[in-house]
């Protein structure tokens, strides 16, 4: 098997690679766009909380992109599944999901407690 991956992709029959490098895509795109959505939306409900988490999220999509940007086009030489950075991004990605999800728990909570005490 050859160690680097521009050799694999090369290699290797079918649209395994590219489906891999679609679905990547596919992920950032969708975290970076729920992120801004977030931002935009602690914007225009002027809630500081939300505009904080959102530009948290996009800070973590940003190392997200430029490690997916280093990784297809730089053609790092690891090619171990447990590395170091692939294991950084894998919890990196479930930091960002995971966020996002209490992030909208919280922003929701609150309006309703301070609906209820108006």
């Amino acid at each position: 098997m050859p160690f680097k991956r521009k050799s694999r992709r090369q290699n290797e029959p079918g649209l395994q690679p590219e489906r891999t490098a679609l679905s990547w895509q596919r992920t950032i795109f969708l975290l970076v766009g729920v992120s801004m959505l977030f931002f935009r939306w602690g914007y225009v409900e002027n809630d500081f909380i939300l505009m904080v988490g959102s530009a948290v999220l996009l800070l973590s999509n940003l190392g997200l992109c430029i490690y997916a940007y280093k990784r297809n086009y730089f053609d790092i030489d690891s090619t171990i599944i447990t590395s170091k950075g692939a294991i950084l991004v894998k919890k990196l990605l479930c930091f960002d999901i995971i966020f996002s999800a209490l992030l909208f728990a919280f922003s929701i909570l609150s309006k309703n407690i301070d609906s209820y005490f108006k």
